[in-house]
């Protein structure tokens, strides 16, 4: 493509903020081998099309934002572009706010500022953790009620077949008799207190309800007057009538600029979780495959102690038997979760490729079937007493592997993501705290004006 002609000395470059036109940054920064000569190029139509409709917005990128890294061109001109100068003309530079939104701007300020000088939301908070309290006590009354009750009529049931006893049976039966009255005369003092407390519980909590209900009321009015008032705000404060500054436009941008980083930052943040969960998982289920080996281990001692004092065929002592049943086991569960262990890792090492590797030649190691089944004599006991031996040996070296695994994604986890994000999510909430503050003293300066 042919660089553009050549304008007589003075003439302004191009000023394009979205998108620049083929050839030109967006940053007013020159194509190689242009402005820096005496002969700046010539103002040239942007091509068919750009920008759309309705860009740049009013005002954006704010003056000077973002800065340019290059510097200013030599022999550029240093009038400010039509828009800046547009924005500092007057005293606050921005444009004079409709009367209507100042009216509307004031009267739901006085509903927040009523209400949050009332503190609702800590009184609602307050008052609902009474309701639970009160609720939770009025259920537990209301259960321990209908057990007495119930205990109340076995009792009676009972008392009426002791009484129906022939008088020979009486004299064995009184002591059981006499504490049955006891207890029934017993729960016949206590229902009535329970009944009484219970009704005082099931009003107060119906009081306690009225008032948690009046101030939901209340907060829900107050949220509405925010969202109202974030309503009003985009209303004026955007579009082609903004009534912003140059220092509201710039926080509106970088508020832009962090919402997205903050998404993606996130987005990374969930896939790195994932992956420590799995390894996290993995190093759990090596843990408990070793428990299983060391009890198996133990089993195994137990097995060869058998055979020695019982020597035979399989299963000829009970001791014997019950610890080749108990080896087996214990080998079978940590076989198994070494296999889950392994699969846990694979599917870590697919979410993350620049996860450390971790040895899982283990799972091909683990003993199978022990081949004492058959055989169960001392010799075939001691090989696979071995074999469980170098199991566990194997199972020491790649859970210290996958420790080291885990640390490493909860470490990545931190600093590349949980770090980066809190910071990001502190940055956007001080510039909408500082957008808010300007966008108020704005909305302020207009209310004094209007009287």
């Amino acid at each position: 493509q042919a660089p553009p002609a050549q304008a007589p000395p003075g003439t302004a470059p191009p000023q394009y903020y979205y998108p620049p036109p083929q050839g030109y940054s967006a940053y007013a920064v020159p194509p190689a081998g242009q402005w820096y000569n005496s002969q700046p190029p010539a103002a040239q139509p942007p091509p068919s099309g750009y920008p759309p409709a309705g860009y740049p917005p009013a005002g954006y990128p704010p003056a000077g934002y973002p800065p340019n890294p290059y510097g200013a061109p030599r022999d550029a001109p240093t009038t400010a572009a039509p828009a800046a100068a547009a924005m500092a003309a007057g005293p606050t530079g921005s444009k004079p706010v409709s009367p209507d939104d100042l009216r509307e701007y004031k009267k739901l300020q006085d509903i927040i500022r009523k209400l949050k000088t009332e503190g609702v939301e800590e009184k609602l908070a307050r008052e609902q953790s009474t309701l639970r309290t009160v609720k939770t006590s009025r259920d537990q009354t209301q259960k321990e009620l209908e057990q007495s009750k119930r205990k109340k009529i076995e009792l009676e049931r009972e008392l009426t077949k002791l009484e129906g006893k022939k008088r020979l049976m009486a004299k064995m039966t009184a002591s059981k008799k006499d504490r049955t009255e006891h207890d029934l005369d017993a729960l016949t003092l206590k229902i009535p207190e329970l009944e009484e407390k219970y009704t005082k519980l099931c009003s107060k909590y119906n009081t306690q309800s009225l008032i948690v209900e009046d101030l939901e009321t209340r907060v829900t009015e107050l949220k509405r007057a925010v969202k109202s008032t974030e309503v009003l705000f985009d209303r004026v404060f955007k579009g082609p009538n903004s009534a912003g500054t140059e220092e509201t436009k710039r926080l509106e941008y970088s508020m832009l600029e962090l919402r997205p980083r903050i998404a993606e930052m996130k987005t990374k943040e969930h896939t790195y979780k994932e992956a420590t969960t799995l390894v996290g998982g993995a190093h759990q289920c090596f843990l408990q495959a070793q428990q299983a080996m060391h009890q198996a281990y133990k089993n195994s001692g137990m097995d060869v102690m058998g055979n020695f004092f019982t020597p035979g065929p399989a299963f000829q002592g009970p001791f014997d038997a019950a610890a080749d049943i108990k080896k087996r086991q214990n080998v079978k569960k940590s076989s198994a979760l070494v296999k889950q262990a392994g699969d846990n890792l694979e599917k870590a090492k697919m979410i993350l490729p620049e996860m450390p590797e971790v040895n899982t030649d283990v799972i091909k190691k683990m003993p199978g079937m022990l081949m004492d089944l058959l055989l169960d004599n001392m010799i075939s006991d001691l090989r696979a007493r071995r074999k469980i031996t170098q199991s566990m040996q194997l199972l020491a070296k790649s859970e210290k592997e996958c420790q080291a695994c885990k640390q490493w994604t909860e470490q990545k986890l931190s600093s590349e993501c949980q770090v980066p994000i809190a910071a990001l999510e502190l940055e956007l909430n001080t510039a909408k705290a500082q957008l808010e503050s300007q966008r108020n003293a704005i909305m302020d300066a207009g209310l004094k004006t209007l009287g």
